[in-house]
């Protein structure tokens, strides 16, 4: 089993703007969010960070300030806690370079991206994967396409667990939940999930 979590700054996220220190109107997700993650750790269960770096350091390091100060997450930033860097689409670069992009572009990209064979090597041959995070009609069902598209040679099973994800968008949401049955996703909720990482 593995878990992915995507993009996990959109937590902390609210107006545009990175919150210090826990945000009230989340409270209910955030705990169950420190709960699976704990859960996890403690069972030995692979995590997945997928990073998403920021354009300025200064946005570097006020979400790392928003993890620090939050005490829902910071087993977010647990040392067991593997990492990635994917796009703003979720996804890693292609493991080789387009000819549309420049040879310097491109040498700037991989400095900040991962690839498609480190992603590869990251999700190994685990048969049950777990995503949550954000955004649940952007960048999770992206991700997700993108295991189902490239990495097809592995049989696996693949859980959303809805209610510890980040949704923006209930017209969109309900669109990507028809996505999510066309490609046999299976939509959990994280006491489903607890049940499955700790059976």
């Amino acid at each position: 089993m593995l878990v992915n979590i995507i993009h996990p700054y959109t937590y902390k996220l609210k107006d545009g703007a990175f919150c210090i220190g826990p945000i009230e109107e989340f409270r209910e997700r955030d705990e169950r969010i420190s709960e699976f993650v704990g859960e996890c750790l403690s069972h030995k269960i692979k995590l997945l960070r997928h990073d998403c770096p920021r354009e300025s350091s200064m946005g570097g390091a006020l979400e790392l300030l928003s993890f620090k100060t939050d005490p829902f997450y910071h087993s977010i930033l647990d040392r067991r806690v593997n990492k990635i860097s994917t796009t703003h689409y979720g996804v890693p670069l292609p493991d080789e370079k387009p000819e549309s992009v420049k040879l310097a572009d491109w040498k700037r990209l991989k400095k900040v991206y991962s690839t498609r064979s480190v992603l590869r090597d990251k999700l190994g041959r685990h048969s049950k994967l777990f995503f949550i995070g954000g955004i649940f009609e952007l960048c999770v069902v992206n991700s997700m396409g993108y295991v189902i598209k490239e990495f097809s040679d592995v049989k696996r099973e693949l859980f959303c667990i809805e209610d510890l994800c980040v949704s923006l968008d209930d017209k969109k949401k309900e669109d990507t939940k028809e996505i999510f049955k066309k490609r046999n996703i299976q939509l959990i909720d994280y006491k489903e999930a607890l049940d499955i990482i700790t059976s």
